[in-house]
């Protein structure tokens, strides 16, 4: 495995699924991890506490990426971002609605 020691990432949607797995190994490779949920607050605190047994920062917070004015920045308690930033999550709009029919796409 490589080594993340000395990084810090900051993964979206780290609650559930992708990026639950992605906090995990992030933190096992020995980077400072923090991560949001929406709603899963139980979940999040359950994947901070198995990413934290590896000994780096682990940190969850509540916010809805969908909602940028009501939610606050993680980095604004002493973290410096030096991994690119992961997106997991749940989509409302299915693609089939972003896409025109016929647009070419699949």
């Amino acid at each position: 495995m490589i080594s993340l020691a000395g990084k810090a990432a900051l993964i979206t949607g780290g609650s559930r699924g992708i990026g639950a797995a992605a906090v995990k190994l992030f933190a096992q490779a020995g980077a400072d991890v923090v991560f949001n949920y929406a709603k899963a607050k139980d979940a999040a605190l359950q994947v901070q506490q198995e990413a934290g047994k590896h000994g780096t920062r682990v940190e969850a917070f509540k916010a809805d990426v969908g909602k940028h004015a009501e939610n606050q920045s993680p980095g604004s308690d002493g973290w410096t971002f030096s991994l690119p930033t992961l997106a997991s999550g749940i989509s409302k709009i299915s693609p089939s609605k972003r896409c025109p029919k016929n647009s070419g796409t699949t």
